[in-house]
């Protein structure tokens, strides 16, 4: 999760007065979350939420996938309420790539996975495509929280819009990057 999550949730609110200055009407600044198809699969368990040896790592991916959507669409909720803000947070999923991450699973079994991915599913080009169209069209600038696949909008699974777990996350999200009050509000200040 501090890798995958964690990580992202605090670079982006240490970004977020610069982009907050920067996003004009027409083409605002835009944050654009990886996540996966394996957010369906992801859940938030708060009672185990930075607890290194308590998943496997596949489970702790899912989780963190889950979460970077979940961020996106509270981060939305949390924009909309200042003056003039023209940024945009949306997630994307850009698809089965083969890349070097499969020989984490060992050198003969990563080789084979990674084989089957590089004829069978996207090539990091490919993959890089859905989430290069949310950077730069002009009408995924014009949404925000939404979930992206095969550079189309396309409905997150249920569990991405949770309201309250969305909220929760955000507060523990703070509390675990050590972030305080006035740290935080500094992030929301227009410049």
């Amino acid at each position: 999760m501090q890798v995958n999550y964690f990580g992202h949730f605090l670079l982006t609110l240490l970004l977020l007065p610069l982009l907050k200055k920067t996003g004009k009407p027409l083409e605002p600044s835009r944050i654009v979350n990886t996540s996966s198809i394996y957010h369906n699969i992801g859940k938030i368990d708060f009672k185990n939420l930075n607890k290194t040896n308590y998943w496997y790592k596949f489970q702790i991916y899912a989780h963190s996938k889950l979460a970077l959507v979940l961020f996106a669409r509270e981060l939305t909720c949390r924009l909309r309420g200042s003056k003039d803000t023209h940024v945009v947070i949306n997630s994307v999923d850009p698809g089965a790539v083969g890349t070097n991450i499969f020989y984490s699973f060992g050198p003969i079994r990563g080789a084979i996975i990674k084989f089957l991915f590089y004829n069978m599913f996207k090539t990091p080009w490919e993959g890089a495509q859905t989430a290069i169209h949310v950077a730069m069209d002009k009408k995924a600038g014009e949404v925000s929280g939404e979930f992206f696949k095969n550079c189309k909008q396309a409905s997150a699974h249920w569990n991405a819009y949770n309201e309250t777990v969305a909220k929760q996350l955000w507060e523990e999200s703070v509390r675990l990057v050590k972030m305080s009050d006035e740290e935080l509000n500094h992030c929301f200040l227009d410049l």
